[in-house]
Parts: C-alpha cells; structure tokens; sequence
C-alpha cells in the first residue's frame, strides 16, 4: 500500500484489514485477531510517521491513533480502544527511546507518557489513562522478568514494584502507589498460576500472596494490605469462574468464598472471615449487574 502511493490512513486500514483476515483463517481467538489488527495498525502508522519525518513522540502518537481507530472499526468499546492506543504508544515510545540509547528510567518515562497521551487523545479520561499506563507497565515488567526464568512470585513482585513506581511518578499518595503495586502484584500472580494449571484455589492464595506482600513492602498499613490481599483473590476467583462459563451469581460466590477462605487461613476470627466474605460477594454481584 506504501508502495502504490496510499495514504497513511490508507496504509494503516491496509495493514489492518490483512491482519484480520490472516488471524481468522489462521483460527486464532477473537480476541488475539483484535489484538494483532491494532497492533499492525499502529505499527504501520509509527513506520509511515517516521518516513515523513515526525519526532519520536510524534510516531508513538500517530500508532496510538490507527490503533485506537482498527480496534473500535472491529468493534471494540471506546474504553478498550483506548487501552490499545496506550498499548501501542508506549510500545512504540519505549522502542524507539530504547534505540535511541536512553536510559531505562529514560525509556519508562518515554513509555508511560506516550501510553497517557494516546488513551486520552482516544477519549479517555485522566484517570482512566493513568490507570491503563500502570497496568501496562506492570504488564510489561512481568513479560520482561518472566523471560529471565524468575519464579512467579518475584515476577508478581517485580510487575507490581513497577506499578508502584509509575503511579509515584503519576503524583499519586504513596497509598494509592501502594495499592496499584498490590493490585498488580496480586493479577500477576493470577495469571501465572492460572496458566501454570493451578486449582482455582491455589490461583487465590497465590494472588493473595502477591499482594499482600508487595501491599506491606510498599508501605500501606497493614489493614488496607489485607484488604487488598482479599480483593486480589476475589478477583482470581472471579476471572477463573467467569472463564469457566459461570452465572454472574456463581462467579459473586466464588469470590466470596475465596475470600473466606483466604481471611481465615490469615488468623481472623468467624465474624470477620464471614463480613469480608459477604462484602466480596456483594460488590461483586453488584459490579456484574452494573457492567453492560
């Protein structure tokens, strides 16, 4: 399409719509064929921009806007558009600062300011922005550490200290930076043991773990820590029901449940265990009925 003279839109669109039709007739998931569409997008828009001249920043935003443009004409909500434009920005960003010889502080700066830019260019808001550059972040810490043969509980920490890190520099309170390093560090964990094949329990425990000792080590008291070892295995639980085909009522006692049983293995006594279970349950039920 580059060759024929096409636009970059043109070219970007072209890219795209190959990448589509090649992961569908190669039976890859819908959800791996999205991905691979905004990603070939962005990256046909980043080289376009780069031939034209455009500075660094300039190319990560052009691949965060085809990005964000091939995952909504696939049908993507505006919310998940965004998490691909951050997505593909900060890609871009980080490659591009990484081949210009900076620093890794350098690079992670580079990576997270390109990935805001481009989910609010793409309609959403700062918050939402931020939140999707931390979890990117801590996303990449853990593909990043997982390639050096680390154990899973020191890729959980090292995904959730990153986490932390780029909600420090963000400007939030040291108990929110701690909160999004336990989250992450809890998610990961998840993740991995669930891959690993674990029981839907041990995916719990495990996420549990992970938050709570990245929770402690980043300095939130004790008691918001539990709370977000308790969330982090409700989370696990929920996601593992959830995949299994479960009713949303199934998956908000699921949550419940690995909570109770987290709490009590933690020491608490019968009334907590089981207020800690409820509250679970119910936000989770809730935040079902509430999603679209």
């Amino acid at each position: 399409a580059r060759q024929a003279g096409q636009s970059d839109e043109q070219v970007a669109n072209a890219a795209s719509r190959a990448a589509q039709q090649a992961g569908v007739a190669a039976g890859l998931s819908q959800q791996f064929v999205s991905h691979q569409v905004f990603t070939a997008a962005g990256n046909a828009a980043a080289l376009s921009a780069k031939q034209g001249g455009a500075t660094d920043q300039e190319t990560a935003m052009a691949a965060g806007r085809a990005a964000a443009e091939a995952a909504q004409s696939s049908g993507l909500s505006l919310e998940e558009a965004g998490k691909s434009a951050a997505e593909v920005a900060r890609d871009i960003a980080a490659s591009l600062a990484r081949a210009a010889g900076q620093s890794e502080r350098q690079i992670s700066m580079a990576a997270n300011h390109a990935a805001i830019q481009a989910a609010t260019a793409a309609g959403l808001s700062e918050p939402q922005a931020q939140e999707h550059a931390i979890e990117l972040a801590g996303r990449s810490a853990a593909a990043t550490a997982h390639k050096t043969g680390l154990s899973d509980e020191e890729v959980a920490s090292i995904a959730g200290k990153a986490a932390g890190q780029v909600a420090d520099v963000q400007g939030l309170t040291m108990q929110e930076s701690g909160r999004y390093a336990a989250l992450t560090a809890g998610r990961t964990a998840a993740d991995l043991a669930r891959e690993a094949g674990h029981s839907h329990e041990r995916v719990a425990h495990a996420a549990a773990q992970a938050s709570w000792q990245v929770g402690v080590t980043a300095g939130l008291p004790h008691q918001s820590a539990r709370a977000q070892a308790f969330a982090a295995a409700g989370n696990a639980a929920i996601s593992f029901a959830m995949q299994g085909g479960a009713t949303d009522e199934v998956a908000a006692m699921a949550a419940g449940h690995a909570v109770a049983h987290i709490a009590e293995a933690s020491g608490l006594l019968l009334d907590e265990t089981g207020k800690y279970a409820a509250e679970a349950a119910g936000d989770v039920a809730a935040n079902l009925a509430r999603a679209p």
